[in-house]
């Protein structure tokens, strides 16, 4: 964010319920009940904005969503963005995981739903019959039609 949005400030954690974090390649969220999605709201000045939507692939790849999020301040609408369509597949490389794994920890959130969106995403490609490989490029396992 420091980056690619200069002007941002970073405010608090919040989590939305509702949803789940999800893994196709990239991250993402989708409703799902039951289910919370942690993260962090951030302050945006306009420029930070079209900044994080150039960044982001808006309108193509996702779009911004108002939604309700809960935070120790109370309730507060906040801009997420969520992907245009569900086809996408594929695991998160281990350095864009990494990456939200360190927001994770500099934020203070736990990383037990981080670690779940991940293995939700290896069961959905296992469930497809999609091989895929660990970073060293051997086979993680073999999937059977």
């Amino acid at each position: 964010m420091r980056t690619r949005c200069p002007g941002a400030r970073a405010y608090v954690p919040a989590h939305l319920d509702g949803w789940r974090l999800t893994f196709r390649g990239v991250a993402g969220i989708e409703p799902a009940e039951s289910r919370t999605v942690l993260g962090a709201l951030w302050w945006l000045g306009p420029q930070d904005l079209l900044s994080l939507d150039a960044y982001e692939g808006v309108p193509s790849h996702y779009r911004q969503r108002l939604v309700e999020v809960e935070t120790d301040h109370g309730p507060r609408e906040a801009m997420t963005y969520v992907m245009t369509g569900d086809s996408y597949l594929g695991l998160p490389s281990p350095w864009y995981f990494g990456r939200i794994e360190t927001g994770f920890r500099d934020w203070g959130l736990p990383l037990r739903e981080l670690r779940q969106a991940l293995q939700e995403a290896h069961d959905e490609l296992d469930g497809l019959g999609v091989e895929h490989y660990r970073p060293d490029g051997r086979k993680r396992m073999m999937a059977i039609l």
